[in-house]
């Protein structure tokens, strides 16, 4: 049986103290006494979604899974499935483990790829688009520790899939950030994406994700065999 670690951190989360909060309905406390287990992160939404998973008899391994999939969904600039991370642990019979689960080049990466062909930078090239992108390596990242949980990984992820399914209320600065960067998301997108939208976004608007939502349900399903099966062999 594995020992329940004592110390935690995933990426940009940490365990900590956060208040029990109701599922749709939050406010972000910035301090409260605790006496046994909490979690905090960059969303009130994920701490509470891990600290249900550890009342619900995980462990850290498991709040950390559950906390980073339900940033995906309401902050992904603190941990999203295209991105990456870092996990530091320290187990209670004095086991230390680091994980790095950082993207990755693609395999045809070069190191001209973002000249021109006098030989000069193209900034763009290394900031929008596909060859901006890394190879993801969060999804990676959560099935190598996933062993050291104790909660199915499908009881995991069912807090992610719901809040992108039937949305979530976002705060002011969520909804400055989305409108701010609304002419890069017409730019970069062929298509409409989520975060588009006729009028401004608002505080208290709900932001609803349902193609995140099928995507989680397709690793739900697959494990990580939907982020590897397509990459190149080397």
């Amino acid at each position: 049986m594995h020992r329940i670690p004592i110390l935690m951190i995933l990426y940009s989360c940490c365990f900590c103290t956060q208040a029990q909060l109701n599922a749709f309905a939050y406010d972000n406390s910035k301090s409260i006494t605790v006496n046994r287990a909490a979690v905090v992160s960059a969303h009130a939404l994920a701490s509470d979604a891990g600290l249900q998973v550890m009342k619900a008899g995980g462990n850290a391994f498991d709040a950390a899974i559950t906390v980073q999939l339900v940033l995906a969904v309401v902050y992904p600039g603190a941990g999203n499935l295209g991105g990456g991370g870092f996990m530091v642990a320290h187990f209670s019979g004095g086991r230390n483990l680091a994980l790095d689960y950082r993207e990755s080049a693609p395999m045809k990466a070069s190191r001209d790829m973002f000249l021109d062909k006098q030989g000069n930078p193209v900034p763009k090239l290394s900031l929008e688009g596909a060859l901006s992108s890394g190879v993801p390596g969060t999804v990676a990242g959560l099935f190598e520790i996933l062993p050291f949980a104790k909660l199915p990984f499908k009881q995991l992820i069912a807090p992610a899939i719901r809040l992108a399914k039937k949305g979530f209320v976002i705060t002011a600065s969520q909804a400055k950030n989305f409108n701010d960067n609304a002419e890069t998301f017409r730019r970069v997108n062929k298509g409409k994406m989520v975060f588009m939208r006729d009028r401004p976004w608002a505080a208290g608007d709900t932001l609803v994700q349902t193609d995140l939502a099928n995507t989680l349900k397709r690793i739900r399903i697959t494990a990580p065999g939907v982020f590897t099966a397509v990459l190149p062999q080397s």
